[in-house]
This record gives structure tokens, C-alpha cells and sequence, in this order.
């Protein structure tokens, strides 16, 4: 019992991870979010109850779907934001795989 109790609690992990996907554009998506705090230095943003960090990685785009960089964003851009709940850094935000300028 304990064994089948062990696999089914390592199957429904699994399978949560897989429903979030592994492609950054697969990742949980928040659409019309509005940036509250932005911090270049330390590249982290934040919207109203959520916070992110980013990276070299992390694709980030205007309205027409052209590369720019976080220095590009300003605090009340209105984005779209693709996340990795699994992938936090030391204070425990998540990882932003993409960001849309709406």
C-alpha cells in the first residue's frame, strides 16, 4: 500500500510539471497584467501579487513581436507574461521564460 501510495504521489508530480510544459511559450501564461515594480540591477519585475526574475534567456518582446530588453519595459507597461513556477531564485520568484508588451 505504501509502495502504490509512493508511485501515485511521484506520478501526479510528474504529471504537473508536464501540464505546465517545457517550451517557455507552453509555460503558465498571465495576460493584461500591468508592471508595479521593475529593477534592472537585479533584473526582477513584479505585477500585483506576482514576482519574476529575468535573464539573458528570457525572450522579451514589443507589441509587434520584436526582440527588445527589460530596459525596453517602464512600471504600468501593460504585458503579457510566460512563468516557470518550478525555477525560483533565492527570494523565491519566478522565472519569467517570456514577456509581451500588450
Amino acid at each position: 500500500m505504501k509502495k502504490t501510495m509512493k508511485l501515485l504521489s511521484m506520478a501526479l508530480v510528474l504529471l504537473s510539471v508536464f501540464s505546465w510544459g517545457m517550451a517557455k511559450d507552453e509555460n503558465p501564461k498571465l495576460e493584461n497584467v500591468y508592471i508595479l515594480t521593475l529593477d534592472l540591477e537585479v533584473m526582477t519585475l513584479s505585477i500585483e501579487g506576482m514576482d519574476f526574475w529575468v535573464d539573458v534567456q528570457t525572450k522579451i518582446e514589443d507589441e509587434d513581436s520584436n526582440k527588445i530588453s527589460l530596459s525596453d519595459l517602464s512600471v504600468g507597461d501593460k504585458i503579457e507574461i510566460w512563468f516557470d513556477r518550478l525555477n525560483l531564485n533565492d527570494a523565491g520568484f519566478s522565472y519569467a521564460s517570456k514577456i509581451e508588451i500588450d
